[in-house]
């Protein structure tokens, strides 16, 4: 299947933290970063086994399209 590409995004996810971390402890900025972190890791990862799904660009557009044809009338 896209083993490959899942154990080389597995790695890169685990590994990439650990270059912040010193600094998200220092400023207290762990929680809203590993909150994001976990979000954005469960999308990669159903974006890798079904390419099909939505990204984040059309959840946006979804979220404000209303919001922006309610001001451009």
């Amino acid at each position: 299947m896209n083993v490959p590409i899942f154990v080389t995004l597995l790695i890169l996810m685990i590994a990439l933290p650990f270059l912040d971390l010193v600094d998200l402890i220092r400023k207290n900025n762990l929680l809203p970063y590993a909150s994001l972190y976990i979000v954005a890791f469960g999308l990669a990862f159903a974006l890798v086994f079904n390419p099909q799904l939505p990204g984040p660009l059309q959840l946006l557009h979804f979220l404000f399209d209303p919001i922006v044809k309610y001001y451009a009338q």
